[in-house]
């Protein structure tokens, strides 16, 4: 072997392997870039996936609830609504009468609808333009619908049937000022309370809540000429007078009406007992409905919940 050919073995060798290493660098790093650009756009469609979703509508959710998906700002305490009533046109208006009560007016179709909502009931009066004397209310409560005919005064028809839209009543439907009346029941739970009697503790607990109610006994409390809620419409803030539970217990305070608390929702009441007749302190307790059965007076609702 010459010495020519001594000398180009080892430079084809270190050739071959600076080729081989570039190769491996150079794959390496389209690797690498390509991985890169490949998750960064995956984290970028997933990142806007929730705007694609809102700009671009889907055909099953405009079909059932076109109102809804054409214009923004729906409150959240209609959506039952819309699904009961998907032939609303699109041009339909809300506005608000208060906290628990809504007027939708459909001018295309000539009605209004005034939509009140509770925690186990929904009712739905539906007015029609071209006769005046004709109206129909939808009750709603779980499992069952009832329809009712009115003509002028009288009511012309009256039927129920089995409603199977159970997702409705899956949790009760509250407004914030009903969520803080509930929530207040945490910071008062078996709280001694001294001051008050159980009308002063209904007083001051409304009072946290932003109602205002006057100072008044229970029997005092009980002739307010407030608006009066049958049971099955109550709702957080509502206030419950309670009769004497004994003649011994009525004779004691000299009145008909002895008691009275606050309705938390979920058939719950808050109030000021007291362990005896002459004691001096009161705990806040956490009662239900059944506890006062054959007891209640009447149901009250404060102006400011209206």
């Amino acid at each position: 072997m010459s010495s020519k050919e001594t000398m180009v073995k080892p430079f084809l060798y270190s050739g071959m392997s600076l080729f081989k290493k570039n190769v491996r660098k150079g794959f390496l790093a389209v690797a690498l870039i390509g991985t890169s650009v490949l998750g960064s756009t995956l984290w970028a469609t997933i990142a806007m996936l929730p705007f694609l979703q809102e700009r671009t509508p889907h055909s099953g959710f405009t079909t059932s609830m076109p109102f809804i998906s054409a214009r923004a700002g729906v409150p959240a305490e209609l959506a039952w609504f819309f699904v009961q009533y998907p032939y609303l046109s699109t041009g339909a208006q809300i506005r608000s009468k208060n906290n628990h009560t809504f007027i939708v007016s459909d001018a295309r179709r000539g009605r209004e609808y005034v939509v009140k909502w509770g925690q186990s009931f929904r009712r739905v009066e539906i007015y029609f333009k071209g006769d005046k004397d004709r109206t129909t209310v939808h009750c709603f409560s779980p499992g069952r619908k009832r329809t009712v005919g009115i003509r002028g005064p009288r009511v012309v028809s009256d039927g129920a049937q089995t409603d199977p839209n159970l997702w409705m009543w899956q949790g009760p439907l509250w407004n914030s000022q009903h969520l803080k009346i509930y929530a207040l029941a945490d910071f008062w739970l078996n709280a001694p309370y001294k001051r008050f009697s159980c009308a002063g503790f209904v007083h001051e607990y409304l009072k946290d809540a932003g109602v205002r109610v006057p100072v008044q006994d229970a029997w005092d409390m009980a002739r307010q000429p407030w608006t009066r809620v049958p049971v099955d419409e109550m709702e957080p803030g509502d206030i419950i007078t309670i009769r004497a539970g004994s003649e011994r217990h009525r004779r004691y305070w000299n009145h008909r009406i002895t008691h009275v608390g606050v309705y938390l929702g979920n058939g719950k009441l808050i109030h000021a007992s007291t362990p005896s007749f002459k004691a001096r302190r009161s705990y806040i307790r956490v009662a239900t409905l059944d506890q006062f059965r054959g007891r209640i007076d009447k149901i009250l609702r404060p102006p400011d919940l209206l």
